[in-house]
């Protein structure tokens, strides 16, 4: 018994530092998914989606061949609706692209303030930064919600936007050359 003892603490011991060491160090660090499906919450094109979830070939639109593109679902919006982008791929190969942008999704969405571009809806969440997969030809759709600050309501401040989209070619085991691609400017009034 007093064998026993001493190596059941050792193994608690070690599963709390495991479980300590892995949380201290997980908001930025980049996991592989395993089943390639990407970021947490991605669905197929049907079910209900919640605000930042990608989904991927849930949209209609074609990709420009040759190119990297992501389109809007408009060009003005209030100050509380959500903003759906489409990232198309259009390239022959997968891209890959990391989550824990705004709204911990793969897209910044970015405002512009005396002439520079802030991100608006860090990722606050403190997860492992995952690389996801685009396959050639795709299409993800991503809805993004505005966050409420403090006291006050959900709403984007007023303002013009743009959406920033960046991506790497190659694999997620063995990245290649990093690009961003930006929607076009929309306004928030």
């Amino acid at each position: 018994m007093s064998l026993r003892q001493p190596m059941h603490r050792r193994l608690v011991s070690l599963a709390l530092l495991v479980v300590m060491g892995g949380g201290l160090v997980a908001c930025g660090q980049t996991l592989t998914p395993a089943s390639g499906i990407g970021a947490p919450g991605a669905t197929a094109a049907t079910g209900t989606l919640a605000a930042g979830t990608p989904t991927p070939n849930a949209s209609p639109a074609r990709p420009t061949p040759d190119a990297v593109t992501v389109t809007l679902d408009g060009s003005q919006y209030t100050s509380g609706a959500v903003v759906v982008a489409t990232i198309l791929n259009g390239l022959p190969t997968t891209i890959v692209a990391t989550d824990h942008q705004s709204e911990c999704t793969m897209v910044q969405v970015q405002r512009n303030v005396n002439g520079g571009w802030v991100v608006m809806n860090r990722c606050l969440e403190m997860t492992l930064t995952r690389m996801i997969p685009l396959a050639a030809g795709s299409a993800t759709v991503v809805r993004l919600a505005p966050r409420a600050e403090q006291s006050t309501a959900a709403s984007w401040p007023a303002g013009a936007y743009r959406i920033a989209f960046s991506y790497f070619t190659g694999t997620v085991g063995e990245p290649g050359a990093g690009t961003t691609v930006y929607s076009a400017t929309f306004t928030v009034a």
